[in-house]
Order: structure tokens, then C-alpha cells, then sequence
């Protein structure tokens, strides 16, 4: 029989820990927990989802500092599947399939806005730049953030071309220092989200979001439709997509358990290096992603079908979406 996250012993139980629950059922102690009562309450009752976006939202650093300095020593010694795939990978990066759909994208997001010149734009997981860019030249204030320093270096290189005024800077977007600064936030085709190795860490994502939105800011981003691989096949779809040349993707499975797509990737950069990559990218289902955002506090949460550069509140999602677009406004 499938488990749920909190049908897992341990994890009841650093749940019920945290907010004071000692019982076997999902209720409350008298002298506990009332915070995640009142929260989960007020947005419509106890689910599985509901319960496990609130202890992602609340939970606090409770690991020691030697577990902590553990954790930064490994991550500096091995890179993530992310980090290789674009290294060296700028001018691949641009004939992507994908960047095809920058400017239908950049005319939805302006819309959204309400064409408004004043707006400071954040673009996480901005790659070459393509969004920043277009966006930058319709006159907006942006900043664009990612990991790889190719990838930025090749952003630059373009904005420089243009004569555009970008501030481009290498961040993990799981630990950002914005905070109440941007009127509008994008991660578009899978920017950082949907790609980090755990769900924890997808949430710091959203979370820092969060913090970097002004009161009343929009966040718009995509992500992986968990609908999509329970009837069609990811492999096929992704291979109908590839340019030659480009990544490759030659073996890959989806865990039903976690939702996590796990597969080898096949990379030439732009020095001719051949890599095979072994890649994990988490898809989400909307009730998911509606949850995790409203805990939040982020007051209106859309979610559509995400079509390659025609972006639209008119395109309902279905089973046939491979993508998600989420729109959030926060309170």
C-alpha cells in the first residue's frame, strides 16, 4: 500500500514535536499546536498536502552546527547534476527549443504587470539572460540571478551587446538576501524550482520568493505538471523537443512515490566535452503547489497550462500540459 509523507513514523513525529501534537491522529494537545490549527483552519481543514506545505513552511533550523557545517562541506565538495549540465553551456543554452517562446512570455508577464515601467523585476534562474534582457529593453528595472557563472558570463555578454543596464549575479536562490524589493518575480522554464534534490529545498525557493516580494507583488513561474507522466511518456516527449546537438535525454523513469523523474542526460558543451549526467527533477500536482504557496501568504494562487511562448489565463490545465503556470499574488 502507497504511504503518505506522514503515514512515515519519523515524520509524524518531528511534526508532532515541533507544534506539540502527541497523538496518533492529526489533532491538536490543549496546551499545543493551536498556531497550525488556527493556520490549516482558516485555509479549509487538515489534508495530507495541507499538513505537509505547513511543516515545510514553519519548521526551523534544528540540526547542530556540526550537522550544518557537514552539509556546506559536501556540498562544496560534489556539484549538483545542474550545476555540471551548464557549465561551458552558454551558446548551447541559446538554441535551446525553449528560447524560442521569450518574447510571447515577456508580453504575457508585462501584462500582468499592467505595463508598468516602475515595476523592479527579479528573474531566478535567468540562464543567458533571455527574459531580463527582453524585458530590460521594454524599459524595466531587472535583476537576474542563477548559478552558473557560464550562464551569466553569457547574460552579460548579451546584455553588453545591447547596450542594456542589467545587474547580473551568481545566487543560490535558496539563500537569497532580498527582502520587500521587487514588484514582480519570475522562474521561468523550470529556474531553480522544480530542480533541487530535495522538497525542502524546492520550498526555500518559494519561500525566499516570498520574502523578496513586495506587499502585493506577483510571483509568475513554471513547473513540472505531475499530471502529465501518469498518461504519456516523458522520454517520447522529450525527445520530440531535443535539437541535435542539444542535451539528450537517453534513459529515464518516474517515481510514483515522489513524483521525481530520474534520468541520464547526455551533454556536449560548447568546448566539444562529451558528459552523461544523471538528472532528478520533482513535478508537482496543483493542490501541491496551491498549498505550499498559501502558507505563504500569498492571497490568490492560479494555476494553468504553461504552452511554449503563449502564456494565457484562457489555457486550462490538462493532462496534456507538460508544464504548469503559476501565477501568485502575495498579501
Amino acid at each position: 500500500m502507497l504511504k503518505t509523507h506522514f503515514e512515515d513514523e519519523s515524520n509524524v513525529h518531528k511534526w508532532r514535536k515541533l507544534r506539540g501534537y502527541n497523538s496518533t491522529r492529526l489533532t491538536p494537545d490543549k496546551e499545543g499546536g493551536k498556531a497550525m490549527e488556527d493556520d490549516l483552519e482558516s485555509s479549509g481543514g487538515y489534508t495530507t498536502c495541507s499538513v505537509l506545505a505547513w511543516l515545510f513552511a514553519h519548521q526551523e533550523c534544528q540540526e547542530s552546527e556540526e550537522e550544518k557545517e557537514g552539509k556546506g562541506a559536501r556540498t562544496h565538495q560534489m556539484k549538483q547534476w545542474y550545476e555540471e549540465l551548464f557549465e561551458n553551456y552558454g551558446m548551447k543554452y541559446d538554441n535551446e527549443n525553449f528560447v524560442q517562446g521569450t518574447i510571447g512570455e515577456c508580453d504575457f508577464i508585462e501584462k500582468e504587470i499592467g505595463h508598468n515601467k516602475a515595476a523592479r523585476i527579479l528573474d531566478i534562474g535567468c540562464g543567458t539572460g533571455r527574459h531580463s534582457i527582453e524585458l530590460a529593453k521594454r524599459g524595466y528595472k531587472v535583476v537576474g540571478i542563477d548559478l552558473s557563472e557560464s550562464l551569466l558570463k553569457r547574460a552579460k555578454e548579451k546584455a553588453s551587446e545591447r547596450n542594456l543596464q542589467i545587474v547580473f549575479e551568481k545566487r543560490d536562490a535558496r539563500s537569497l538576501p532580498f527582502l520587500n524589493e521587487f514588484n514582480l518575480i519570475i522562474m521561468i522554464c523550470e529556474g531553480a524550482f522544480p530542480l533541487m534534490e530535495t522538497d525542502e529545498m524546492n520550498f526555500q525557493i518559494l519561500r525566499n520568493a516570498a520574502k523578496a516580494l513586495l506587499p502585493k507583488g506577483k510571483l509568475i513561474f513554471t513547473t513540472l505538471n505531475g499530471l502529465f507522466p501518469l498518461y504519456h511518456s516523458v522520454k517520447d516527449f522529450l525527445d520530440s523537443k531535443t535539437k541535435e546537438g542539444n542535451a539528450k535525454c537517453v534513459s529515464l523513469s518516474f517515481d510514483l512515490m515522489t513524483f521525481r523523474e530520474h534520468s541520464a542526460l547526455y551533454v556536449e558543451d560548447d568546448f566539444g566535452n562529451k558528459k552523461e549526467l544523471q538528472c532528478n527533477e520533482r513535478y508537482y500536482v496543483p493542490a501541491e503547489i496551491t498549498w505550499l504557496l498559501k502558507t505563504l501568504n500569498f492571497k490568490t494562487v492560479d494555476i494553468y497550462g504553461a504552452k511554449l511562448g503563449a502564456f494565457s489565463r484562457n489555457d486550462k490545465l490538462s493532462t496534456e500540459d507538460f508544464e504548469m503556470l503559476i501565477i501568485a499574488e502575495k498579501q
